[in-house]
């Protein structure tokens, strides 16, 4: 290849950093930094190489003085073709602007990275592609979480999807830089910090609720091989005074991971650690510590063996294994975890608050008790696919080995958590994984209720239930972000009780949804009538 011809091609920016230029305007270096990008004969001579941070610090004052307030993403190349435009500038102010809502909706469910450390990160963009790509990551989840509902295909969807690819863009230019800090052209180990795992995560987070299923399980899987890369066993970055965060870490790829297993396409890597929960961290605020560690122990119940049982059920080429049969022994028992973890979390808010702290917000209790009820629905499901279930309730085993425990406890406990909510819609603010959970309990529930309702007389409690069923179906039916395969199922069960509950209007609903609704279908799988309903 001609060399001298290959040098051409790069922009002088570029040429003064010595970085690698992919030879296109804008090109990925200078539109990642915000850098004009310019082309002209190469210098005859080499300079010496200094600090990249102050040859950045230097182009960009050369290009617009001492105005270095906007992170701007990277515009469209030209040959994008017509239906590229360039994005407008996002300025800092933008970014501090969702610090707020970061705190709130974000950092009590992914306690990694700190409000304050989000805001050191965004004062630090122009000298960091580490921190340029995290920033807008946070950007994009905080969108994500601020939204309740919101159409994928409009405004909001576009916003985040760019920010996704801000993100992704200063995440790989961050790697390249790190190769090519010494010039020796011999790769370095794997750049890893607690920052570019939480960049993953959120990236994981955003491409889900974007409708991209493989994206996701890809950035996940990126982050969980960057923390396997430590030989986390054998040191804690930072010191053992940051062991603590680290933990914390573990346990939020392997949350992340546990929920995408349960998918027949996607397995798990990530053992649940032999240190047990995180340890509790006083760094970090009171309710977000309890918060967290609790939901740890609630994944922690869905563990390889539950995982094993729940894909050979959902998945015919996974066999299941001889040696552990599912038992009426073992849903018992994991329904007494369930039991305990619940009594565990009002005593340890209990007594925090004694000592005077804060207790778990709303956002941290729709978490808990809606992932708990969740676990319990899929052990019901579990139980109903080995004929474990009794017809009755009996003294002697536990309620959730009955038929009729999704329209007795189940939908008790589940109607209870909405009649304490300030503002029901604040569910959405937990993201796609919170609106799956919901769409699974509230199926279950209408499954056993249109087969109930087939085999006896209709009462008083049954008419309540009927009622209560078609709010949520109103309520899900609210959220764009929810599949229209999801809206599809549970309209098949309205329909079916509308001939039974002729007391009850369903006419509204039905007709307004009949066509189906519109939106990204964000779940892989498919929600078809189960195999017990004929």
């Amino acid at each position: 290849m001609d060399t001298s011809r290959r040098k051409a091609k790069a922009c002088d920016g570029c040429r003064f950093r010595k970085v690698k230029c992919h030879g296109s305007w804008p090109c990925t270096q200078c539109a990642h930094l915000n850098l004009a990008c310019t082309f002209s004969t190469p210098p005859t001579s080499r300079r010496g190489r200094g600090r990249r941070g102050w040859l950045v610090a230097q182009l960009r004052g050369e290009r617009k003085g001492d105005d270095g307030a906007e992170c701007q993403p990277r515009p469209h190349s030209p040959q994008a073709g017509s239906r590229s435009k360039p994005s407008q500038p996002t300025t800092c102010s933008f970014f501090l602007g969702l610090l707020p809502q970061y705190a709130e909706f974000v950092y009590p469910l992914n306690p990694i990275i700190s409000p304050l450390e989000m805001e050191e990160a965004i004062g630090n963009m122009d000298q960091s592609s580490e921190d340029t790509a995290l920033v807008h990551a946070f950007a994009a989840i905080t969108i994500n979480r601020m939204r309740s509902s919101w159409a994928l295909h409009k405004g909001v969807a576009v916003q985040m999807t760019e920010f996704v690819r801000c993100s992704t863009r200063a995440h790989r230019t961050y790697e390249l830089d790190w190769d090519d800090e010494k010039d020796d052209g011999i790769l370095k180990p794997l750049p890893v910090t607690a920052k570019r795992i939480l960049t993953c995560v959120f990236l994981s987070v955003c491409t889900l609720t974007l409708g991209r299923v493989d994206r996701s399980f890809a950035w996940l899987r990126e982050g969980i091989t960057m923390f396997q890369a430590l030989d986390f066993g054998q040191s804690f970055p930072g010191g053992p005074n940051n062991a603590a965060r680290w933990q914390r870490i573990y346990w939020e790829l392997f949350l992340h991971e546990r929920h995408v297993a349960l998918l027949p396409s996607f397995g798990s890597v990530l053992p649940a650690p032999s240190w047990g929960p995180p340890v509790s961290d006083t760094t970090i605020p009171g309710h977000v510590d309890i918060g967290f560690r609790r939901l740890v122990n609630l994944f922690a119940i869905l563990d390889d063996k539950f995982l094993a049982h729940w894909r050979s059920q959902h998945n015919h080429s996974i066999k299941q294994s001889t040696e552990s049969p599912l038992t009426t022994q073992w849903i018992e028992h994991k329904h007494k975890e369930l039991d305990e973890d619940a009594a565990g979390t009002a005593e340890e808010e209990r007594l925090s608050k004694d000592r005077g702290g804060s207790g778990l917000t709303e956002l941290q209790h729709i978490d808990l008790v809606i992932t708990r009820l969740w676990l319990r629905t899929m052990l019901w499901q579990l139980a109903l696919s080995q004929g474990l279930l009794a017809s009755t309730t009996s003294s002697t085993n536990h309620e959730g080995l009955s038929f009729q425990f999704p329209i007795n406890s189940l939908y008790a406990e589940f109607r209870s958590v909405f009649s304490r909510l300030q503002d029901v819609t604040s569910v959405g603010f937990h993201g796609m994984g919170m609106l799956e959970k919901l769409f699974e309990i509230t199926s279950t529930i209408a499954d056993v209720m249109v087969v109930t309702s087939q085999s006896g007389q209709i009462e008083d409690e049954d008419i309540s239930r009927a009622e209560y069923l078609l709010f949520l179906f109103k309520f899900l039916a609210g959220f764009d972000a929810v599949a229209s395969k999801q809206r599809n199922y549970l309209l098949e069960k309205l329909q079916a009780m509308k001939g039974m509950y002729t007391m009850i209007d369903f006419d509204d609903v039905v007709s307004n949804n009949s066509d189906g609704a519109s939106g990204i279908d964000a779940s892989p799988r498919s929600h078809h009538s189960p195999p017990w309903v004929e």
